[in-house]
């Protein structure tokens, strides 16, 4: 957030010293009563990504992320239905109120599982949620970066209490990322960050300026007694190239 983006080298630091994994999402969602205040405390689309670029390993995990997401959506058509994720097949979620819905994001549509079996629920209710129709053409239908950007009905829920409607926040970091880290943009409708869109020349611009000024950090090897140790990352070894972004 805006509030802790100076901390999160500290934050690493502390996670070396204590032996475990870091990670962190930059991606700061509406409350759940679609509140937009949350939004105010988000970083920019530039300061997500420069993050990325900041770190070798962020970047190459971004690399092989894409390249595994377009390889599944090469091998299948685009889905028909609204939601695409695990949520009514792997997953589920119930509030403090017995109320089961299709993931923790998602207010819209619940059935109170305390009234009844929660197999009438999941195989029920939950499926006939899962099985709904895409109904509007948009242009995150057919989006190669939708899953790197985060887009999902939860998320429209929020933003615009809508399923189905597009976020334009994420829309425009997933863009920037793809740009910056040279990953393919397949086009995909009437979207203003793609090659002809009024927006994709501000992107590619803002792409190459971050580039330029944004310079991978040292690792944090771990903390001790309040100092930082590190080492340097040979970022040319990163899995791509360290000044052009390309792979």
């Amino acid at each position: 957030m805006t509030i802790n983006r100076h901390e999160l080298l500290h934050m690493q630091a502390f996670a070396d010293d204590l032996g475990v994994g870091f990670k962190f999402d930059s991606m700061i969602n509406p409350r759940l009563d679609c509140s937009q205040g949350p939004a105010a405390l988000r970083l920019t689309p530039e300061e997500s990504v420069a993050l990325d670029l900041e770190d070798p390993r962020r970047s190459d995990e971004w690399f092989r992320f894409a390249d595994h997401v377009r390889t599944v959506l090469d091998e299948t058509p685009p889905p028909d239905t609204v939601y695409q994720c695990g949520g009514g097949i792997n997953s589920f979620a119930v509030d403090p109120y017995g109320r089961m819905s299709i993931c923790v994001l998602s207010e819209k549509d619940k059935v109170d599982v305390r009234a009844g079996r929660f197999r009438e629920g999941w195989e029920g209710f939950l499926r006939e949620v899962r099985a709904r129709k895409v109904t509007l053409q948009t242009k995150c239908v057919s989006c190669t970066l939708k899953s790197a950007c985060g887009m999902c009905p939860a998320n429209g829920e929020l933003e615009h209490n809508n399923p189905e409607a597009p976020v334009d926040y994420l829309c425009h970091t997933a863009h920037l990322r793809a740009y910056a880290l040279g990953l393919a943009v397949t086009p995909h409708g009437d979207c203003e960050y793609c090659p002809g869109g009024h927006r994709h020349a501000e992107l590619v611009d803002a792409a190459a300026r971050l580039r330029q000024t944004t310079v991978a950090k040292p690792d944090v090897v771990q903390a001790r007694d309040g100092k930082l140790f590190f080492r340097v990352v040979d970022t040319s070894q990163a899995g791509g190239c360290s000044s052009c972004g390309s792979h």
